[in-house]
């Protein structure tokens, strides 16, 4: 009886290192090759290719299907929109927590990752190798067996970058990912509802804001009858560490082109650190306009916010008396 071949799916399957595993690995396994132009890669015998945005749980979860080892040599390095707000740690972060997640909803047998060398004293890492620890131990928080494989520096030949396609559409969308501040015992639905109402009360008279029974959430211009923003509450996506919102309307959308635009509170495994971010935003205004007017306008409330956590959280006021503490609110999705 013929023996059916490991399907290893490979996160960064394009990339140089994803192509020498590749190598490595050809005639032994069937390899699902991950990448974010997946479509423009030819399937052969040993490799099916998936197109692929680890940004987005759902195209992940996806991406995972069939898997019985999954291999992460992602990293964000490089912007991945027009224009990026934010670090890569926490770019990194965020892929990472997807991909974890995706491997335990999927049934993957085990996670092999590419992290650096750890010296013995944790004042010695930098912020790269900080970055790739943060990364193995998300990995490692939803129950799948991780074995970390520890190298040193890695050169690319400059033709041997990650492909990219030239005749790929320049869509004009933004990504922006913050970090926060946020005490043991308060949900991502907790912190989104914080956020909201902490908006509202920075920016009055300016801004009011409304949250809905179903979670829905109104950013509006003097009144939310007005919205400049309307963020729709997805059930079915969110978790109790995570409250994803899709941005749905709103004067400063642009509702045309705006398919994918969602806005997370994300909590980071094991830590009192949550994420902030907008991915796929395309805004109404022009892009000139919008680059030095709105963009400078949410990276400077972002930064204020983030401040505000931190300030709240030395003060140890929000341990057990966070003002939007959930009564009961649980999520079964």
């Amino acid at each position: 009886m013929k023996q059916t071949k490991p399907v290893v799916a490979i996160a960064g399957a394009s990339g140089y290192i994803g192509q020498h595993v590749r190598r490595k690995l050809k005639g032994k396994v069937h390899v699902i090759g991950l990448s974010r132009n997946g479509d423009h890669y030819q399937d052969t015998e040993d490799i099916t290719w998936r197109s692929c945005d680890l940004f987005s749980i759902k195209d992940t979860e996806k991406a995972v299907v069939g898997a019985d080892i999954a291999v992460y040599l992602a990293q964000a390095l490089k912007p991945s929109a027009k224009l990026t707000q934010g670090n890569v740690a926490d770019r990194n972060a965020i892929l990472s927590d997807n991909f974890a997640q995706a491997a335990k909803t999927q049934g993957v047998k085990k996670v092999i990752c590419l992290t650096g060398p750890m010296p013995n004293s944790a004042r010695k890492l930098s912020s790269h190798l900080k970055s790739r620890l943060e990364v193995e131990r998300i990995l490692r928080a939803y129950g799948t067996p991780v074995t970390a494989v520890r190298t040193g520096l890695v050169a690319e030949k400059p033709e041997q970058h990650l492909f990219v396609t030239k005749d790929m559409p320049l869509k004009q969308d933004v990504r922006s990912v913050q970090r926060i501040i946020v005490p043991a015992g308060n949900s991502a639905h907790a912190i989104a509802k914080y956020y909201v109402r902490w908006l509202q009360a920075f920016l009055r008279p300016w801004v009011r804001t409304e949250i809905d029974e179903k979670l829905h959430c109104t950013i509006g211009f003097l009144r939310p009858q007005c919205p400049l923003l309307e963020l729709t509450y997805s059930p079915e996506r969110s978790t109790a560490d995570q409250a994803l919102y899709d941005i749905t309307d709103g004067l400063l959308t642009d509702k045309k082109q705006h398919h994918r635009g969602r806005m997370e509170f994300r909590k980071i495994p094991a830590s009192n650190e949550a994420i902030i971010a907008i991915h796929d935003y395309v805004p109404a205004l022009p892009w000139f306009v919008y680059r030095y007017t709105q963009a400078i306008m949410h990276r400077f409330v972002m930064a204020c916010f983030q401040r505000h956590m931190k300030q709240l959280g030395k003060r140890e006021l929000m341990h057990g008396k966070f003002p939007e503490k959930e009564k009961g609110l649980n999520h079964s999705s």
